[in-house]
């Protein structure tokens, strides 16, 4: 898979930056701290991929491993057919996550997600990738590279 397209997003405001696809669009919805990215509509496929980032402020005196678990659970419980494939302690530019692979099927559709959940200075970053169920392995380098590629700043 080729990276060399890949493009950065910074947001200062929330305190990271990402790279994506430069063919992706990206789309920001303030209202619900919300940074969607979404490849190139092909037609061949009936979910297009994509991915969001959701920032939320942490304001729970929890470690962060009792976060993340709950979170997980928060995801377990709200998907319907769920089928968790990985739970997995990550790493964000040096700090630790949890992340969550799964496959669920929502409208006759196999969805596959990838999840990182990671609290840093007060704020979870939720990264959530959505494709075909069948698709997922096959876009797992750019997932991981999309992923890998997140850094706090500010």
């Amino acid at each position: 898979m080729d990276f060399s397209s890949f493009v950065r997003y910074d947001s200062p405001a929330y305190g990271f930056s990402i790279a994506y696809p430069g063919d992706w669009k990206v789309t920001e919805v303030p209202a619900e701290n919300l940074i969607g990215f979404t490849a190139p509509t092909t037609g061949a496929q009936s979910l297009t991929p994509n991915f969001n980032l959701t920032i939320t402020d942490v304001t729970e005196d929890l470690p962060p491993v009792a976060y993340y678990e709950g979170e997980i659970e928060r995801v377990k419980t709200s998907l319907e057919n769920a089928d968790i494939l990985e739970v997995a302690n990550v790493n964000v530019d040096g700090v630790m996550g949890r992340g969550l692979t799964l496959v669920t099927t929502q409208k006759g559709l196999d969805i596959g997600i990838s999840r990182i959940i990671v609290i840093n200075n007060d704020r979870a970053y939720e990264l959530s990738f959505f494709a075909e169920a069948s698709d997922l392995e096959t876009l797992a380098p750019l997932v991981t590279a999309i992923f890998q590629s997140m850094k706090f700043i500010g």
